[in-house]
């Protein structure tokens, strides 16, 4: 079942191959405004370039490993000037890292590898 959504969504993930493969999940589950920040100063300037704008980003999904930083630091920085979603993706289920994400303020976590399934069935939770 499509997510039906119009939401502005930004993906923050330094590989390629990754923010392809998110990208095409977005797009099989009905998402269809979807932007891409290969690193979290990228991320944050995005983000408020559109704060202003008739449609800011309101979720974003990104990996808790940055080549400039990481998920938690980055969430607790977007928490600053945004109340953007967000879903962070993990390797590994590692409790710790979950935990401190959530006290960041990250909406939810998904660990890699997943599925346009398990996707959508996050996004669904974030915006329900």
């Amino acid at each position: 079942m499509a997510v039906d959504l119009k939401i502005n969504t930004l993906i923050v993930e330094n590989s390629a191959a990754n923010r392809k493969s998110i990208k095409n999940m977005l797009k099989t589950i009905g998402l269809s405004i979807i932007s891409e920040a290969p690193t979290c100063q990228e991320a944050l300037t995005a983000i408020a370039q559109q704060q202003n704008d008739k449609n800011p980003i309101e979720f974003i999904i990104l990996s808790y490993a940055q080549t400039d930083g990481d998920g938690i630091t980055l969430t607790a920085k977007i928490r600053e000037i945004s109340k953007a979603k967000i879903l962070m993706t993990t390797p590994e289920p590692d409790p710790e890292r979950v935990l401190n994400g959530l006290k960041a303020g990250v909406n939810s976590v998904i660990v890699f590898p997943f599925s346009a399934v398990d996707l959508n069935a996050k996004i669904k939770q974030i915006f329900k």
